[in-house]
C-alpha cells in the first residue's frame, strides 16, 4: 500500500509541476538496496537510504523526469 500511495503522490506532484512549469525530477533508490532495518523508521537505516540517493543526485545519474508507471495522455 505504501508503494502505490507514494506512486500516486509522485503523479500528483508531476502533474502540478507540469501545470506550473517548474520541471520535475526524482531519484529512485536502487532495486538492489537491501534494508537492514529492525524498525519501520530506523534513523540509521534512513541515513543508509539517503547516501546512495545523494551520490546519484550529485553525480547527475539516476534522475527520472516522469513518475514510475506514468500513463501518458491522461
Amino acid at each position: 500500500m505504501i508503494k502505490y500511495s507514494t506512486i500516486n503522490h509522485l503523479h500528483r506532484v508531476y502533474d502540478t509541476a507540469n501545470s506550473l512549469n517548474p520541471g520535475y525530477r526524482h531519484i529512485v533508490i536502487p532495486g538492489d538496496f537491501e534494508s537492514q532495518a529492525d524498525e519501520m523508521f530506523d534513523p540509521v537505516e534512513m541515513q543508509r537510504l539517503f547516501e546512495p540517493g545523494y551520490r546519484m543526485g550529485v553525480s547527475g545519474t539516476g534522475w527520472k523526469d516522469r513518475p514510475p508507471e506514468y500513463l501518458l495522455g491522461q
